[in-house]
């Protein structure tokens, strides 16, 4: 079947088929021309403070507090003290060990400079017995250290013998219990 160009007329559109139609894009293209951005004002600032809020709870949840941030609040007299405690817990290590007849050079020569601070640092707060004590250690810690690496059996037995015969054990762990109560060395 063939449909000539007369069979197929399109019917023309009444007179106010323009004025319709150019009202209904005109609409179209005003919406789109306007801007719908009115929540952002309020958006971009409110995502980035819960973003804060969250890196915040997440870097408190994930990391416990370290004992450097711990002790950054404390006063001077606090901070020294324990500094002092965990000194001469290490300390108390090296000496158990070398009693025991255990190699601890390199713990030994790691302590001096500590030693060496705390001491200074000791003698400046006034804690003049504290200070005494830790130039023992020093001396003892730096025989440790020097000492061969490979000690002969007399040299052991010689080194523990001056350890227990200065009771240095007893005194680091009496200066580290009154250290965490929080008291100076007693008066002897």
């Amino acid at each position: 079947m063939h449909l000539d160009d007369e069979e197929l007329k399109i019917p023309e559109p009444d007179a106010g088929f323009e004025a319709r139609i150019w009202a209904r894009v005109s609409r179209g293209i005003e919406a789109e021309a306007r801007p719908q951005r009115r929540w952002t004002w309020f958006a971009v600032p409110a995502l980035a403070a819960a973003a804060l809020v969250v890196a915040f709870l997440a870097g408190r949840v994930t990391k416990a507090p370290d004992g450097v941030t711990a002790i950054a609040y404390l006063p001077q007299e606090q901070l020294l003290r324990a500094a002092t405690v965990e000194h001469l817990d290490r300390t108390k290590i090296v000496l158990i060990e070398t009693s025991n007849g255990r190699a601890t050079r390199a713990r030994a020569e790691e302590l001096i400079s500590s030693n060496r601070l705390l001491r200074r640092s000791a003698t400046q707060a006034g804690q003049l017995q504290t200070a005494e004590l830790l130039e023992e250690v020093e001396r003892m810690l730096v025989e440790i250290a020097r000492s061969p690496e490979t000690m002969s059996r007399e040299e052991a037995t010689a080194l523990q013998a001056r350890i227990r015969e200065q009771g240095l054990l007893f005194r680091v762990r009496l200066l580290e219990h009154e250290q965490k109560q929080g008291k100076e060395l007693a008066e002897e």
